[in-house]
């Protein structure tokens, strides 16, 4: 027996807001990655004007995990494509002569589908951007030590 119609919209409506709400996360992750990466370009431009007056043995460490920093903010900023659906033309092509409770039902399936698939994207592009927030904080002690020691590059 299908599902009344009242019980498709009422899922459709809750699985349409959770995926309009993974989408926007998703874009504000872009957001916190282009931060992290404008904190470590600045970071590295005063650690550069530093240079001569550092501890080496602190400095060059601290330097790599900034590097690194900057590298897995990139990758994590880096354009990557997530499931947008439904596609207005194969709602417009294949479902314009469809019962209601039927398109619904596939709307529900696919927009179940995409958000299954944006999830693990998603979840990939968090865990850099916190290995970066890590690197970037390691590479802030270093570096910091490597400037309290001073030149006793001995």
């Amino acid at each position: 027996m299908p599902a009344p119609i009242d019980t498709l919209e009422t899922i459709y409506e809750a699985v349409k807001e959770k995926v309009d709400l993974q989408l926007g996360g998703a874009d504000s992750l872009d957001s916190k990655a282009a931060v992290v990466l404008g904190i470590d370009g600045v970071i590295a431009s005063i650690v550069f004007n530093l240079f001569p007056k550092v501890f080496v043995w602190l400095f060059v460490p601290g330097l790599l995990l900034l590097l690194s920093a900057i590298w897995y903010s990139f990758w994590a900023y880096r354009i990557v494509p997530y499931r947008r659906d439904p596609e207005p033309r194969a709602l417009a092509e294949y479902y314009m002569e469809r019962e209601k409770a039927e398109v619904l039902g596939t709307l529900i399936a696919n927009l179940v589908e995409s958000y299954e698939f944006n999830t693990d994207r998603i979840k990939h592009k968090a865990g850099r951007i916190n290995f970066a927030l890590w690197l970037t904080f390691a590479g802030m002690l270093l570096l910091t030590g490597s400037v309290l020691m001073g030149g006793k590059n001995g």
